[in-house]
């Protein structure tokens, strides 16, 4: 996540502000509770963009709702 935020600091606007970043984690279905998070958090806090994409399959589905409960 570190690394993460220190490339987003560093390019987001760059360019004229044609340049824009986000925090996007990838199939969530492997990623930790802790990770999706920091990465809402950090979102929030920077004003940063984040997208997480769920349930985009039946796979990912099942493990988003074992997770959540």
């Amino acid at each position: 996540m570190d690394l993460a935020q220190s490339f987003a600091r560093t390019f987001e606007g760059r360019a004229g502000g044609l340049i824009r970043t986000m925090l996007a984690p990838d199939r969530i279905e492997t990623c930790t509770a802790d990770l999706l998070r920091r990465t809402a958090d950090v979102g929030r806090d920077l004003d940063y963009r984040y997208a997480c994409i769920a349930a985009s399959r039946p796979s990912s589905t099942n493990r988003c709702c074992a997770c959540a409960g």
